[in-house]
């Protein structure tokens, strides 16, 4: 083993790995046609599907849950929303 291939602690990632952080990765947003991605609504609605709008990038109408929900669940009541999170 020479200087330039010496082991340094570094675990070998195969493409599964690649490719399973990314699909994690691009769970909560929403890919646009030129290549970016939005955050999806953190919403979930009846049947314990999540939102598929984009989150609200406008004024902060709610100081607890600015930016987390679109613009059709911003206004719910804060009891009446669960977070993503609050599920898993």
């Amino acid at each position: 083993m020479n200087e330039t291939t010496k082991n340094v602690g570094i675990t070998e990632f195969d493409s599964n790995f690649f490719d399973n952080a990314s699909k994690c990765w691009k769970e909560n947003k929403i890919e646009q046609n030129n290549g970016t991605y939005l955050y999806r609504c953190c919403y979930i609605k009846n049947d314990d599907e999540r939102c598929q709008l984009p989150i609200c990038y406008g004024k902060k109408k709610n100081k607890n849950y600015s930016n987390i929900f679109c613009t059709v669940h911003m206004n719910i009541s804060a009891n009446k929303k669960r977070k993503f999170n609050d599920i898993i």
